[in-house]
């Protein structure tokens, strides 16, 4: 129960942050901070879930932490010091330590010994079946530490545009389904790009999607 309760309230209380245009002095996210301080591990990391583990969710607390200014705080710097001493090779934690860090060395040259050469795209790890969600990943990982290779971010830009379904959404894999989660992360690494027309379009068409799959709140 103390996973899965981190989990959700960590996930909750990121929604408050960037839905809420007072987080300043909302007591809201002062409560959230405490509950992130309290349960802090020794170790510097945050539990998981069975599905989610340590990892995703202490890449998480960092980046809610940097947001909302507490880099300065022994619980971002203990947090920082575990995410970096972890040994990572997947596509997926490579991208998001890059990304929430905002640093490059070795984890930009491993991340990018595993694209695809062919379709400039990404799969969980080297020689793995490409898909959109590893790809996404590692696009804007690599768009948030200004990463210059401008050909092949347009290569991978280009494939991620290609396999968006018709209905405007796209699936784990090119020809899967459209889900919500990966049409969204999909439409704001490509809204870090210039809008060029095929790019603008994409991104319309992923909205249409969106709304089209809101929940209605209805009881």
């Amino acid at each position: 129960m103390r996973q899965s309760g981190m989990s959700v309230l960590a996930g909750f209380f990121i929604l408050i942050l960037f839905c809420s245009l007072s987080y300043a002095q909302s007591q809201q996210v002062t409560n959230g901070l405490n509950f992130l301080f309290s349960t802090q591990n020794p170790d510097g990391s945050w539990n998981g879930t069975l599905l989610r583990g340590p990892f995703s969710t202490t890449v998480n607390v960092i980046e809610t932490l940097s947001v909302l200014g507490q880099g300065n705080t022994s619980a971002y710097s203990n947090a920082v010091s575990w995410l970096q001493a972890q040994d990572l090779e997947t596509t997926e934690q490579l991208s998001d330590r890059i990304y929430v860090l905002s640093t490059a060395g070795t984890d930009r040259d491993l991340l990018i010994s595993y694209i695809e050469s062919i379709t400039g795209a990404w799969g969980g790890y080297e020689d793995y079946d490409i898909n959109n969600l590893d790809t996404s990943l590692a696009v804007r990982a690599l768009k948030k530490i200004n990463y210059q290779d401008q050909d092949m971010m347009s290569s991978a830009v280009d494939y991620l545009i290609s396999t968006q379904n018709t209905d405007g959404g796209w699936g784990f894999k090119q020809g899967m389904d459209s889900e919500v989660h990966y049409t969204a992360l999909i439409s704001k690494t490509l809204q870090q790009f210039p809008r060029t027309t095929s790019i603008a379009t994409a991104i319309n068409k992923a909205t249409t999607y969106l709304i089209a799959h809101q929940n209605t709140g209805t009881p």
